[in-house]
């Protein structure tokens, strides 16, 4: 077949496809489901391509390997991000130790708020930390790293109190993030000022 007739030949719809998907595969992280599809459409138009009655066997060919290179750029990118953020977050460097103390801090301020929605609503805080995002309240019982965190109703002065695991990931140390309810700051103070002679 010449030149000339392989010109009046259909372009490959496939192959049009292929070549379109292909560069949006390598947008970082959507890259993977672009790639991914670039490759199929890729395959199966090289597996089907009839030069006889289309043309388009290199847009195809290219739309293929730009797909490659976007899953690979996308999955890199990926697991990059998530070495370098686990790195820093486990990072014993004090600049580290103090971001992890302020999201602790963020997520403390969440569940309050939430104690507090639930409590009036229903007239009491809640006996356990409760997700119920249906109703609004989302009390969280992890922090970001998931550690547990620790929650105490004290029916006897409707109060709680409320700790997440500071910088070094464990409860009960120096560098928790407290919050005590009102009522029960209100009660230690008052027991503080009794033992005062």
């Amino acid at each position: 077949m010449n030149t000339e007739s392989k010109k009046q030949l259909p372009l490959s719809g496939m192959a049009l496809a292929t070549i379109i998907i292909g560069p949006i595969a390598l947008v970082p992280v959507i890259g993977v489901f672009f790639g991914a599809l670039a490759i199929i459409l890729g395959i199966i138009t090289l597996s089907t391509f009839n030069p006889e009655t289309s043309r388009g066997k290199p847009l195809a060919i290219t739309g293929l390997v730009l797909g490659v290179c976007g899953v690979i750029l996308s999955v890199g990118i990926m697991v990059f991000s998530f070495k370098m953020m686990n790195t820093m977050l486990n990072s014993d460097d004090p600049k580290m130790a103090k971001i992890r103390q302020e999201m602790n801090s963020v997520f403390v301020t969440q569940t309050v708020g939430s104690l507090e929605a639930y409590k009036s609503k229903y007239g009491n805080y809640p006996d356990t930390l409760v997700t119920d995002t249906a109703s609004g309240f989302s009390m969280l019982a992890t922090d970001f790293k998931g550690n547990h965190a620790f929650y105490k109703r004290i029916p006897e002065n409707d109060s709680y109190e409320l700790r997440y695991p500071g910088a070094d990931g464990t409860l009960f140390t120096d560098d928790d993030v407290i919050h005590n309810s009102p009522s029960c700051n209100s009660t230690v103070e008052e027991e503080s000022e009794e033992q005062v002679p």
